[in-house]
């Protein structure tokens, strides 16, 4: 069965209910307890539009990325890579295992973030102070780090050596609960921003990965590129649009020890794993968002299952760093749950203190 076309992102705006992108999580499925305290098919045809324009599909194969230790937040380090080849582009990116945020932690910070339960309403920078200050006293050391969170993903850990989520990702968090809580009611009505400057967000985060890519010397077609293509060549309905499509079919993705290393070596490199697509989500990868819900995070598993069925293996870039037990999930069908370590994301923040700001340059949505 051919997938259905791939609408239109807007990070939070939740006003398509089936959106596959970016709004912050709606969703059938909650646990209450959590907020207490205590002939030749039209995809071949497709496939072999993309073929004949220097893309490689990789057929899925059981030799994909093994799994994890469920609680730690370091996943193994031993993959299998896809169709490599001597001349196959390099991107170097951070190794974000280290930094992945243990379920317990999420766990730990929910009742704080959803005082109210279900009718918990408003950004944090409109609630009571005390609310601020509470959740504040529970990230310890970590919830000083209010503003430019990019290098700070698993900067500080706990008595039990495990590392510690902090503001920003916790605040992301709270948002996919709240919209989970509160399936039917739009980011507006629970006062979490408007479409607008949600969307316009999202695009910036998309476009400050663009650039990356691109000091990087990657060659990739986005959306545009790949929704141009198909009316321009394609037969039958679009198919499957990720964010970035990687040209001549895939490139390695080398994970490495250095945030800013550009010249990978035996020493630096963590892991290897040959990647055909990238997608850009601005939020935080939770783990305690039900899969198959009409939410943000409850629908990145299937719809990454969909890509990789499609494409091959690839990536996800999250803003602020991914859950452990959601990025195991996800590398366990051949995609890597990237942190945006070493990109330049001052559009974004920039544009997020006009809307979601404190009015002391502290980012409090």
């Amino acid at each position: 069965m051919n997938p259905p076309p791939k609408r239109r992102r807007s990070q939070e705006n939740d006003s398509s209910a089936t959106s596959t992108n970016r709004s912050d999580g709606s969703g059938r499925h909650s646990n209450p307890t959590r907020y207490k305290n205590g002939g030749r098919s039209r995809n071949n045809r497709h496939r072999e539009y993309y073929n004949r324009h220097g893309t490689s599909h990789a057929s899925n194969s059981n030799e994909l990325l093994r799994g994890t230790d469920s609680e730690t937040t370091s996943l193994t380090a031993s993959s299998t890579t896809v169709a490599e080849s001597p001349s196959e582009t390099e991107l170097h990116w951070p190794n974000p295992s280290p930094h992945y945020i243990p379920l317990s932690e999420e766990e730990r910070m929910l009742p704080a973030l959803v005082h109210w339960g279900k009718s918990e309403r408003g950004m944090m920078k409109d609630q009571p102070p005390f609310r601020l200050q509470k959740i504040l006293k529970l990230l310890g050391t970590n919830g000083k780090d209010r503003r430019n969170n990019k290098h700070s993903y698993g900067k500080h850990k706990n008595s039990n050596n495990l590392v510690q989520i902090n503001l920003l990702q916790s605040l992301s968090l709270r948002r996919h609960h709240l919209k989970l809580l509160n399936p039917t009611l739009s980011m507006p009505a629970l006062r979490l921003g408007s479409n607008a400057d949600i969307r316009i967000s999202a695009d910036l985060f998309e476009q400050c990965i663009e650039t990356h890519l691109t000091k990087l010397a990657i060659q990739f077609w986005n959306e545009k590129d790949q929704k141009r293509m198909h009316e321009e060549n394609g037969v039958g309905r679009q198919p499957l649009t990720p964010d970035f499509r990687i040209k001549n079919g895939s490139l390695k993705l080398l994970l490495t020890q250095d945030t800013f290393v550009r010249t990978a070596t035996d020493d630096t490199v963590c892991e290897t794993q040959t990647i055909f697509w990238i997608e850009a989500k601005m939020f935080y990868g939770a783990s305690t968002i039900p899969h198959d819900t009409d939410n943000a995070v409850g629908t990145i598993l299937p719809k990454a299952r969909q890509y990789v069925s499609y494409y091959g293996p690839g990536a996800i870039v999250f803003m602020y760093g991914c859950g452990a037990k959601l990025a195991r999930e996800l590398k366990e069908i051949g995609v890597i749950a990237l942190d945006c370590r070493g990109v330049d994301l001052e559009r974004v923040f920039s544009h997020q203190i006009g809307w979601c700001g404190d009015g002391n340059g502290n980012v409090l949505f």
